[in-house]
């Protein structure tokens, strides 16, 4: 009797550490898949097992489902495979990760997929490599596993082992110096991959953006224009009404030109045009070429001839040379041409700005006159 009890702790505890070793191999497809160089791959051993654990509770849940090794092995890398080669294809084409916000523009992302020519990397090749292998050793185990009924040590030893991941991630996000800290996606969103890893980072994402707006019913934008313009017609005092969009419309790829480089392809699938109107003359609204949205506040306040703070005059000067600074690491000069954050003839400019918007944002220098 001892000895059956001994081979079934055995057992459990050998399928407990396979899943424990193919959550570490997901976690590897997740990291890849994420093409960070060595400079910005800083992640450390505390921080990959945070990551390994929240894969682990997944394949643990699954397990005590199903209750089979190869088909919990299988289910789980065929998703975390699909993840892995979805968040490299998302990169490289929208210059951000995959997140939960790609599912709820699905559509959207079809639609300008389809002005790319989807190329076979190396990175994706590893993941489906690893993945294939994963599965013909998946099948060849099925023949081997033997079906056993569920028992109390068997349902155990698993729940014990969520228990233990649980724990750990509260240590890792809520402890008072936390391994993952709750917000750490800002400019620069490859900083954050690279040291807390994709799926912890994916999580981040979640929490933050896990409310939608609703759309009213019958809404248009011509509409709210007639609204807006109608009513600010009869008002006795000077008025400007601007309108900008958040991204760009989906059948924006079907029409994009094939003979743009990647640089301007992807800028111009995230452009949408602004609306600026007043119901008075501005002459200066004649020449304002490209905005980016950190200039859209300043701009207004500029074109309205209202005192600008030191801060925002900045951003008025700045925005001759570097008139576009993207969220995904790009940014133009007064020419269009497309360079990498910290680096071409304006990247010390930008630098700069990073450096003033960050003392801006958390309030670090004393004296706030600049920014007032």
């Amino acid at each position: 009797m001892k000895e059956t009890h001994k081979r079934n702790w055995a057992v459990a505890s050998k399928k407990l550490i396979c899943l424990l070793i193919i959550s570490a191999v997901e976690w590897y497809q997740l990291d890849i898949s994420c093409t960070l160089t060595r400079q910005l791959h800083t992640i450390e051993a505390e921080c990959i097992f945070l990551n390994i654990c929240i894969i682990m509770i997944f394949n643990l849940v699954v397990f005590l489902l199903v209750n089979r090794l190869w088909l919990t092995v299988m289910i789980s890398e065929v998703l975390w495979a699909g993840v892995a080669v979805t968040n490299f294809y998302v990169i490289q084409y929208h210059g951000m990760p995959f997140t939960i916000t790609e599912l709820k523009n699905f559509r959207t992302a079809l639609h300008v997929l389809k002005s790319y020519d989807l190329t076979i990397g190396k990175t994706p090749i590893k993941i489906l490599v690893v993945c294939g292998l994963v599965i013909v050793y998946c099948l060849w185990q099925r023949k081997k596993e033997e079906i056993r009924k569920r028992s109390i040590k068997g349902i155990a030893l698993p729940c014990v082992g969520i228990l233990i991941c649980v724990i750990y991630i509260l240590i890792g996000f809520y402890s008072p110096t936390p391994i993952k800290p709750g917000k750490t996606i800002g400019w620069s969103w490859e900083e954050a991959y690279g040291k807390y890893g994709y799926v912890t980072c994916f999580l981040e994402d979640l929490y933050y953006k896990n409310s939608a707006v609703n759309k009213p019913e019958h809404y248009t934008l011509e509409h709210v224009e007639e609204i807006l313009t109608s009513y600010f017609k009869t008002v006795d005092r000077r008025v400007i009404v601007c309108m900008v969009g958040d991204h760009c419309p989906s059948f924006a790829g079907e029409i994009a030109s094939t003979d743009l480089s990647l640089e301007e392809k992807a800028l111009r699938l995230r452009e949408t045009p602004f609306y600026i109107w007043s119901n008075y003359s501005i002459e200066k609204c004649d020449k304002l070429g490209s905005v980016g949205m950190i200039y859209v506040a300043p701009l207004l306040l500029w074109l309205a001839d209202v005192p600008l703070s030191g801060y925002y005059q900045y951003l008025i000067d700045l925005k001759e040379q570097v008139p576009i600074i993207t969220s995904y690491g790009k940014y133009f000069n007064s020419d269009r041409d497309c360079f990498s954050v910290g680096d071409g003839t304006y990247g010390k400019l930008v630098n700069e700005y990073f450096q003033i918007e960050y003392s801006n944002i958390v309030k670090a220098v004393e004296d706030t006159t600049f920014y007032e």
